[in-house]
């Protein structure tokens, strides 16, 4: 996922976060698509960058009155 973010110029964290915005895809496609072996796997990398799962998060995150900004 490093990788990957590099070569796109974004950090883990926003390309993390706009795979999951941006594709509404499920946490087992985005997982699979980013070469995961396991949704755990990728869960855990998730939360170790932006300190929540990633349903939890987006829960969080879109809750109130809309998506927050950066």
């Amino acid at each position: 996922m490093t990788v990957l973010a590099s070569h796109g110029g974004l950090s883990t964290r926003t390309l993390s976060r706009l795979i999951l915005k941006e594709t509404g895809m499920t946490i087992q496609q985005v997982a699979d698509g980013l070469g995961y072996e396991s949704v755990p796997s990728f869960v855990t990398m998730f939360r170790n960058v932006l300190g929540a799962p990633p349903r939890r998060y987006m829960a969080e995150r879109y809750s109130k009155a809309g998506p927050m900004e950066n």
